[in-house]
């Protein structure tokens, strides 16, 4: 048990800021086609909010959405300053939208011959970030759990 904690400790925060950077990445990249122009996820909330006019609450999340890079710069951040299990919180507070958005461009299909459709590069690598950010973030919360002793005079 002591190794697979020693592990969780030195490679779990390098886990997290991967997977936050890939995440991060994965949004610059084509997430929407339209006939020969690809939009970035950026792109694609803004053309989402002008065209299906979402009631209040859907357009201020959507609008939320460029936030999820100061809390990404953040996680990366904390870790450096080994406040990691804030950094984890972090990692999963921007694990839940990032990924929701990702699984539902990934279920709505990757169709290329349709002439608007969404891309594939994009919301696959996102996945894939916030699949290492949830697994290190998990890990750096599951690793610092501190050690119970067996008896109570403190030693093992």
């Amino acid at each position: 048990m002591h190794r697979v904690q020693d592990w969780l400790r030195r490679n779990a925060p390098i886990t997290t800021a991967t997977g936050v950077t890939i995440a991060v990445i994965g949004t610059f990249l084509p997430w929407l086609r339209s006939g020969s122009v690809y939009r970035d996820s950026h792109q694609t909330i803004g053309v989402l909010r002008r065209l299906l006019e979402p009631p209040p609450i859907i357009d201020t999340i959507l609008g939320a959405w460029p936030l999820l890079i100061p809390i990404a710069a953040s996680c990366v951040l904390l870790h450096l300053i080994r406040l990691r299990v804030t950094a984890s919180v972090f990692a999963l507070i921007f694990s839940l939208p990032m990924g929701t958005a990702t699984m539902v461009a990934v279920v709505q299909g990757l169709d290329n011959t349709a002439l608007i459709g969404i891309s594939g590069i994009g919301p696959i690598t996102t996945l894939a970030g916030v699949t290492l950010t949830l697994i290190g973030a998990l890990g750096v919360l599951f690793g610092s759990r501190p050690q119970r002793t067996r008896n109570a005079g403190g030693s093992s």
